[in-house]
């Protein structure tokens, strides 16, 4: 097989007989190597893990970047780690992929606090929020208690009154739909999410789930811990791609 690329060398060092088609064996003619080492330097090149070349560090974008170039990539878009005092944070979700996946992790306010989520769409030519159908589904202990709602803004209650101690922060996932764009399939959340709630003292497991009415597609989502700022918390985005 012809050596077209960095991914097609051989660690059998006698199987590797040629640089993109031309022999480098010890018959080979003499002006061969000529091409063959300006060969070598162009895949070389073309293997850099990123655009920019070589360094000696790599930002996180750019390394997640090399490992979709070199196909070991897990999907992961972002990894935000949230800013103590801050009221909310905004994940933007690229264009490219049919579903997203939100890891949170120790997510906590300074207080006590339910946490929000906005999915942002645009309409009228603003990104804005809309309008909502969702149900949310509190599991506390023995007890259940479920509630369908339509609101006029589309933020998703994912819990109620996560504690604001360390190791009792909200833990879980939220999986998203971003909607098919042009008023077609419409933007869900979905969400699956356990913490230590400040009342009535126990732990919870919380399940949410919503379909905006609005079918334009979702371009951001925005984390709010409500009437507080974040204490600690991230959050990691990962995407498939369609």
């Amino acid at each position: 097989m012809a050596k077209d690329s960095v991914a097609d060398w051989d660690t059998t060092a006698s199987n590797n007989t040629d640089i993109g088609g031309t022999s480098i064996v010890g018959s080979a003619n003499v002006s061969n190597f000529d091409n063959a080492l300006r060969t070598l330097m162009a895949q070389v090149a073309a293997a850099r893990p990123i655009a920019g070349g070589y360094a000696t560090s790599y930002t996180t974008a750019e390394m997640l970047q090399a490992r979709e170039n070199i196909g070991a990539s897990d999907g992961q878009i972002s990894d935000t780690t949230l800013t103590p005092g801050a009221s909310f944070v905004d994940i933007a979700l690229p264009t490219g992929y049919e579903s997203f996946t939100l890891t949170l992790s120790e997510v906590r306010g300074a207080v006590a606090c339910a946490l929000f989520v906005n999915l942002w769409v645009p309409i009228g030519g603003l990104i804005t929020t809309a309008s909502y159908f969702s149900s949310l589904d509190f599991s506390i202990g023995p007890d259940t208690i479920q509630r369908q709602s339509r609101a006029a803004q589309a933020y998703f209650q994912t819990s109620a009154l996560i504690s604001a101690n360390e190791g009792e922060g909200l833990q879980g996932y939220i999986h998203l739909l971003p909607g098919a764009g042009s008023a077609g399939a419409r933007p869900a959340i979905f969400s699956d999410v356990t913490h230590y709630a400040a009342s009535p003292g126990t732990w919870e497991r919380v399940n949410t789930n919503g379909v905006l009415v609005n079918g334009e597609r979702a371009s951001f989502i925005r984390l709010t811990p409500n009437g507080t700022t974040f204490a600690a918390g991230r959050v990691i985005l990962k995407g498939a791609k369609a």
